[in-house]
This record gives structure tokens, C-alpha cells and sequence, in this order.
């Protein structure tokens, strides 16, 4: 007996160790993931504590726990760059005018000086400055053209910090940038002349120098006219002591224009919508709307694409999505931001305030109305940003938006955008329809788009035009009035007259944008079928409540 009980110790133990080890072989201690470091600063420390709770197969009443040494970790510092083509403009020539040098077609000809446009941004996690060379190569009939800068010193490399606001020579192959925090970038505009140069020959322009053009964010392969990371010194604002974990990082972009083609700049950016998911809450106090919609809610998922070519087919030079001037929280003047609005559709409302947005981005609302005789066009509405209002009524918001400062480039998707809405209507079936809008601009030119489709800047492919005014026959909206802009708000849900994304996927056609819509009835009979495996509705003599037999006593 006293063996027996020896023997059950050493079982009980060793099972112990067992379950342990398994838990710990199979990642089941409940660690501190460490997705927890995306965003940290460089130096970061986190803490990871793994515990574990268990039964002892012996005894299945106890409960035993574990704790495991804290172990911690200290984020690195990665560098990182990116480098972005953003199409090319004219450079302003002597006379003041606005097209190119020597004549007023709009075309590229021999004598004509271009701007090729770029933004290069600090993708790393720490602050770094970034070599920008002042020789960038050109292929083509052309040569670099010293053009004055804000400071009439000229050069034909030049940055700006401020959006292109101000321009600073890079005369230097040496030249760096001051330093750039996480998520920073500056303009790089490189002026070209054309000379030499005959119908459709091709001029292009590699700012980085990469072994494969337009590699992005890559190590160092120190040659002639490279952009990379220069790490600062120990001991400067914001930096971390040391090296990136990563060395140095370079990146290039190239862009190419056509001789004798007219040069033409504009943003064909695309706002696209998709609903995400809708969820059943049906309250159970409200037992007079028992089953119906109300209180369900909808979520959506607004993204923001800027094409990086021309799929009009009109020889368009893509470039990047820039600024409309948005009446914001009462700003006086009222500045320049990228807008995606959302009407709140009849029948529901909004469900909670956006959250997790994309950096840079800010939510904001408006309770202007959406129709009747006081209504305002997203454009023109007053917006409010939720971070300064965070007690808003829910209930009063009649659109919901998005804002942006700066720009977006071309080849970037914003994703991220996301709102979720609430029934309110008490109907039995409720359809719920609405179309997202994007206002923007390109220079001078206004930018619009409705979701729903795949066509960027709402371009009407049977009347070869965007929406606006055309005052100079360019091909390009000089003005967007008030009756060029929809009011965003589905008047009937049910065949509404802008059309339908039908599968949910923004793959509708037709002119402007098409409606997201879900029609959503009452909920069904809620039962349980309990039968035989696979076949839970199994009858006996036509009645599914009796198709299981209690075998270990008289049945009646």
C-alpha cells in the first residue's frame, strides 16, 4: 500500500510536468503578443509574462497555476524610405504665363522646361534625415535646367517641407534633409529642359539610383545619385542612440513624359465602398419591434485609391490627389483638406464615433441638412472634427467624413476608413442605400468621385468628361459647382435612380456613383432541431419531436 501511494506522488508530479511542458511546447501560456510593438517608438521596452492555468489528471478538483520570468523586449531602430513619381508640370515660364515656353499648345516641345515631381518619406521608426542627390539622371533629349528657388538661388533639384509652399536649392551632392520624424516626407521637384528632341521621343528621370528602377525601402548599394538614410547623430531631438537594426535603406522612382503630347496633370482618384458586415441585435425589451431590423447595425469600409496611370485614355499624367478648401470646426481662412463623406442614410443613424484611423487622417461630421431647402453639398457643409466634439447626439449627425492635410500620391490605397451604422426605422423590412463622395483637387482643377464603381474622378466615359466646368476646352474641370456635386443622400432606397452596386464589390456602372445597398427584413423564427447526427430534423410518423426512443425503459 505504501508503494501504491509512492507510485501515485510520482504520477501526479509527473503528469504536472507534463501538461506544462505540453502547454509550453504549444504556445498555449497566454503571452503578450508581440504585435503589441507595431507603433512603438525604438527603445520601447515591452514585458512578456507567460501563466497558465491546469488540472491535475489525478485530481481533477484542483486547479494549479503558473507564472513564468518576465521576459522583455526592446524595440530596434529600423530606417526606412520610399521615393514616389508625381507627374510632371510646366514650369512657369518668363512671362508670368502658366503653360510651357515656347508655345501655347500645352504640348512638350524643344525649349520647354518640366518639372518632374516627387515625394520622398521617412518609413522608418525613427527620425532620420535622407540624402537627396542633385544629379539625377536623364535619359532622352533633355538636360537639368538651374532654375531659381524661393530664395532666387538656382538649382535644378529643389525640396520643400512645407507642401510645396516654399522651395529650397539642392546644389550639393552631399545635400541631406533636416531631420524627418516617422511618417514624414518632402516634396523634390527637379526642373528639365527639352532640347534636341523630336515627335515621340521619350524623356525620363530616375530620382535614387537602384539597381531595379522604383525599388523601394532596400539596403544600400552605395553608388552615384543614390536617396538613402542618414542616421542621426546620438543625442539629437527624438533620436535613438545607435544604428537602425537595418542599415542604411535606399529607394528610387522613375517617371517618363512623351515629346510632342500634350502635358496634362490631374488626380483620377477612386473612394470606394464596401458593407463589411451586418449584426443582429434585436433588443429584447423592445418587445413591441420583436424581430424587426431596428437596432441592427452596418458597418462599412470607405478606401481611397489615386491611380499612378491614366485609364480615360486621354493622355493624362497621373499625379497625386491634393487639397479643396473645407469649411472645418470654423477655421478663418478655411484650409485645404482631402474629404471622403458619407450621408447617413433615411432609417438608421450613426452607431458610434470613428476610431482607429489611418495616419493623418481625422473623423469629422456635420449636422448641416442633407436635403430640403436648407440642405448643403458635403462641400460646402461645416464640418466638425468628433476629437473636439466628443459628446456630440449621435442622432443629429447627418454626415459623416474624413479629412486630410497634405496630399496622397499616386499608387496609394487609404484603407481604414471605417463607420458603423443603427436602424432606427421601426419598418418590418428596411432598405438601407447610400453612396460615398471623395472631394479633392489636382492644382488648380477640382477633383470629385462617388463609390460604386471603378472609374476614378467620376469620369463619364460617353460624354468623355469629368464633372465641372471646362472654361479653357482642356479636357479638365476648372470649376465644380453646386449643381456639377450630388448631395450624397439615396432619396429611394428601394430602385434608387443613381443605381446600384449590387454585389457589394464597387463594380457598378453608369455615370456618377452607385448606391451600396441591403434590404433587411425581419428576423427569423429562432428554434433547435436536436436528432440524429447530420439529420436533426429526422420525423417519426411525420413528427420531428419524436425521433429519438428512450431505450432503457417502456415507451409509451
Amino acid at each position: 500500500m505504501a508503494r501504491s501511494q509512492k507510485l501515485s506522488k510520482n504520477v501526479s508530479r509527473f503528469s504536472r510536468s507534463l501538461v506544462a511542458t505540453a502547454f509550453l511546447t504549444t504556445g498555449m501560456f497566454q503571452l503578450v503578443a508581440p504585435a503589441l510593438a507595431d507603433g512603438a517608438a525604438p527603445g520601447t521596452k515591452i514585458k512578456n509574462t507567460a501563466t497558465a492555468t491546469y488540472q491535475d489528471p489525478n485530481n481533477l478538483d484542483e486547479t494549479l497555476n503558473a507564472t513564468s520570468n518576465t521576459v522583455e523586449i526592446t524595440i530596434a531602430e529600423v530606417a526606412g524610405v520610399t521615393v514616389t513619381a508625381n507627374g510632371t508640370t510646366f514650369r512657369t515660364d518668363t512671362n508670368g504665363n502658366g503653360g510651357n515656353a515656347t508655345t501655347a499648345d500645352g504640348k512638350i516641345n524643344n525649349g520647354d522646361v518640366i518639372y518632374y515631381n516627387y515625394t520622398v518619406k521617412n518609413v522608418g521608426n525613427d527620425p532620420t534625415k535622407i540624402r537627396i542627390p542633385n544629379q539625377p539622371p536623364i535619359q532622352g533629349n533633355a538636360v537639368l535646367e538651374a532654375v531659381p528657388d524661393s530664395a532666387s538661388v538656382n538649382a535644378a533639384v529643389q525640396i520643400s517641407d512645407d507642401g510645396g509652399v516654399t522651395w529650397k536649392a539642392v546644389n550639393t551632392g552631399t545635400f541631406t534633409t533636416d531631420s524627418m520624424v516617422p511618417g514624414e516626407s518632402v516634396l523634390v521637384r527637379v526642373a528639365v529642359k527639352v532640347t534636341g528632341a523630336t515627335s515621340g521621343n521619350k524623356i525620363s528621370l530616375q530620382l535614387g539610383n537602384t539597381k531595379s528602377k522604383n525599388a523601394q525601402n532596400i539596403p544600400l548599394d552605395d553608388t552615384p545619385h543614390d536617396v538613402y538614410t542618414v542616421d542621426n547623430p546620438d543625442g539629437a531631438t527624438g533620436e535613438t542612440n545607435g544604428t537602425p537594426i537595418n542599415g542604411t535603406r535606399e529607394a528610387s522612382a522613375t517617371y517618363e513624359v512623351t515629346v510632342d503630347s500634350t502635358l496634362k496633370n490631374y488626380a483620377l482618384a477612386t473612394v470606394l465602398k464596401t458593407r463589411t458586415a451586418h449584426t443582429r441585435l434585436n433588443d429584447p425589451s423592445d418587445a413591441a419591434n420583436d424581430g424587426k431590423p431596428i437596432h441592427d447595425t452596418i458597418d462599412y469600409e470607405l478606401k481611397l485609391r489615386v491611380e499612378n496611370d491614366d485609364p480615360t485614355g486621354n493622355n493624362l499624367n497621373a499625379s497625386a490627389l491634393e487639397g479643396t478648401t473645407i469649411q472645418v470646426d470654423a477655421e478663418t481662412p478655411a484650409k485645404k483638406y482631402i474629404l471622403v463623406s458619407d450621408a447617413i442614410p433615411t432609417g438608421t443613424e450613426l452607431a458610434a464615433i470613428p476610431s482607429n484611423l489611418p495616419t493623418d487622417w481625422e473623423a469629422v461630421y456635420t449636422e448641416d441638412d442633407v436635403t430640403g431647402a436648407s440642405a448643403k453639398k458635403a462641400d460646402k457643409a461645416t464640418w466638425k472634427r468628433f476629437s473636439a466634439n466628443p459628446s456630440v447626439d449621435l442622432a443629429n449627425v447627418k454626415r459623416v467624413g474624413f479629412i486630410k492635410t497634405g496630399i496622397v500620391n499616386t499608387g496609394e490605397t487609404v484603407s481604414g476608413l471605417k463607420i458603423q451604422l443603427k436602424v432606427t426605422s421601426t419598418g418590418n423590412t428596411v432598405d438601407v442605400a447610400n453612396i460615398a463622395q471623395l472631394f479633392g483637387a489636382s492644382g488648380s482643377n477640382p477633383v470629385y468621385d462617388e463609390s460604386g464603381d471603378q472609374t476614378p474622378s467620376n469620369y463619364d466615359s460617353t460624354n468623355t468628361k469629368f464633372p465641372g466646368t471646362d472654361s479653357d476646352a482642356d479636357g479638365l474641370p476648372d470649376t465644380l459647382a453646386d449643381g456639377d456635386v450630388d448631395d450624397g443622400h439615396i432619396d429611394n432606397p428601394t430602385t434608387p435612380t443613381e443605381g446600384t452596386d449590387s454585389g457589394n464589390n464597387n463594380q457598378g456602372t453608369g455615370d456618377g456613383g452607385e448606391a451600396n445597398v441591403i434590404s433587411i427584413g425581419p428576423a427569423a423564427a429562432k428554434a433547435v432541431l436536436n436528432g440524429p447526427e447530420d439529420l436533426p430534423a429526422a420525423a417519426s410518423n411525420g413528427d420531428n419531436n419524436k425521433d429519438f426512443t428512450n431505450r432503457s425503459a417502456l415507451t409509451l
